[in-house]
């Protein structure tokens, strides 16, 4: 989720938590909802790194609690606290920065060190407008009218509006089940929950299209995207930032292209709503390369 999201949640649980906002306070517990991104010092100039540690270990259950933990001595000493009291607003606070990303499609890895595995909602796109402004809404009529109660609403917002889009998404998933056999993935895309990407996976393509939510489907207007397999892939890719990306992909396509390199390769999961964007598909994350006649990769630039 976006730093303004973080933010503006750690001031609303500050708030829930009878913390008189300040301009000082609000500064340090603004900047307290961040700490969780601290992951991105220890990425920073590796790219292996960065996809490996990014939403990493302080972004698990455990890292979440070391920093709560830890944060809370500094409250404490700042604001004369009781510690208990400290430690529980810290957690709360970096738990519900961890939920944040959990949302998204980005996913979190909420059992590392102990696991790899990346766990994503996906009910949330990473930058909502109407998500974050009801939100700040909420958290400014609290300050302005003195109100913990509607400080308590935001964070039930927080909650809760996650949890309604998930609704939303099994909708749109039992409505494109009945029209296909093939598996069916439902995530987000940009303006979700009014629009949902779906991909429909068979043996060797994916289907995609980004479709409104209570908008007629069509399976014969979804664009196919030849699967990369990892596992029977002709390319060798004997890198460790290779092995890295790949493992951090979840639904990797590959396709031609003009230019400079060869082919690329993308995740579904990062390609924008090109039907609001004027058909340009707009992708994160993706992977260009050249190969000789092998199948070695000679050259690749990633973005």
């Amino acid at each position: 989720m976006d730093p303004i999201t973080h933010s503006v949640s750690g001031l609303a649980l500050a708030k829930v938590f009878k913390v008189k906002l300040t301009a000082k306070k609000i500064l340090i517990f603004g900047s307290l909802a961040l700490l969780p991104d601290i992951d991105n010092i220890v990425s920073f100039g590796s790219r292996t790194a960065y996809l490996l540690h990014h939403r990493g270990f302080t972004h698990s259950v455990w890292g979440g609690l070391l920093l709560g933990i830890l944060s809370a001595f500094i409250l404490k000493n700042i604001f004369n606290k009781n510690l208990l009291f400290s430690i529980i607003t810290s957690i709360a606070i970096m738990y519900i920065h961890i939920y944040l990303d959990y949302i998204t499609s980005y996913g979190t890895q909420l059992l590392a060190p102990f696991s790899r595995h990346r766990f994503a909602l996906s009910t949330v796109y990473i930058i909502d407008p109407f998500y974050t402004l009801t939100i700040i809404i909420l958290l400014t009529l609290g300050l302005l009218l003195k109100s913990r109660k509607t400080a308590i609403i935001a964070a039930a917002f927080l909650i809760l509006y996650p949890a309604a889009n998930f609704g939303v998404k099994t909708f749109v998933k039992f409505k494109v089940s009945k029209l296909t056999d093939d598996k069916v993935i439902v995530t987000t895309t940009a303006f979700t929950p009014i629009y949902w990407k779906v991909i429909i996976e068979d043996k060797n393509t994916y289907k995609v299209k980004d479709i409104t939510t209570f908008g007629q489907i069509n399976l014969d207007t979804f664009t196919n995207y030849t699967k990369f397999d990892r596992k029977n892939s002709f390319y060798n890719f004997n890198s460790k930032f290779l092995d890295t990306y790949l493992w951090f992909v979840d639904y990797p396509v590959i396709i031609q292209t003009d230019g400079n390199y060869d082919y690329e390769i993308f995740d579904l999961k990062f390609m924008l709503n090109e039907n609001i964007f004027d058909k340009n598909k707009h992708k994160a994350f993706g992977l260009q390369f050249k190969t000789n006649g092998e199948g070695e990769m000679t050259d690749y630039i990633f973005n």
